[in-house]
């Protein structure tokens, strides 16, 4: 499945690609959309430009991170059934222009992405807590100079399917996050101050 993606806020194009350079792309999904979602997927990434959409790089989902709650209590659960192995322990400290989280254990999955989302709704709805999903992955293409798209697609703060199949190799993993500190303000804080000590 191909999907569109506005990215804005506190990004620019250039600022948005500097920083999924240096640390892979993460994007915020609500969870009744990422449900439906598949781990190869690509987004295509699109800046508002003043009313007229410019298509300027995409990335494949070859991950989920979600809150370290959550995914302590998931990724047991997938290893029993042994649909999942740890890959990394976490502990790495990443700062975005959105917001900053320390990393926890990430594991390699062998279920769908949906699958994984359903899964972790019912832990999150067990230990009473909001899901928070960010999905992740690599840039996998930069239209340089960005593409119009004609005609616009409509704005969303979304994701907004096209329905295009897409068959790509990816890698399917589950990551979770430690003390995120969404961005609110224009101006720029020392983000990592927040952060808690591990």
């Amino acid at each position: 499945m191909i999907w569109l993606h506005y990215v804005g806020g506190f990004y620019t194009p250039q600022k948005f690609l500097t920083e999924a350079k240096k640390f892979g792309v993460s994007r915020r999904v609500a969870p009744n959309v990422a449900r439906f979602m598949s781990y190869g997927d690509v987004i295509k990434l699109l800046d508002w430009n003043n009313g007229q959409p410019l298509l300027f790089a995409e990335f494949v989902i070859s991950g989920i991170s979600m809150d370290a709650e959550i995914s302590e209590q998931l990724a047991p659960e997938l290893i029993k059934e042994d649909k999942a192995r740890l890959v990394s322990q976490g502990g790495d400290t990443v700062i975005r222009e959105c917001g900053s989280y320390v990393t926890s254990a990430t594991y390699q999955v062998d279920i769908g992405l949906g699958e994984v989302v359903e899964k972790a709704n019912e832990i999150a709805a067990r230990l009473d807590i909001k899901p928070n999903y960010m999905l992740t992955g690599r840039l996998s293409c930069i239209h340089n100079p960005p593409i119009v798209m004609d005609p616009p697609p409509q704005f969303s703060r979304g994701f907004i399917k096209t329905f295009e199949p897409v068959r790509n190799e990816h890698d399917q993993t589950v990551q979770g996050v430690i003390g995120y500190d969404k961005r609110t303000r224009k101006q720029r804080d020392d983000l990592s101050s927040r952060l808690p000590d591990l």
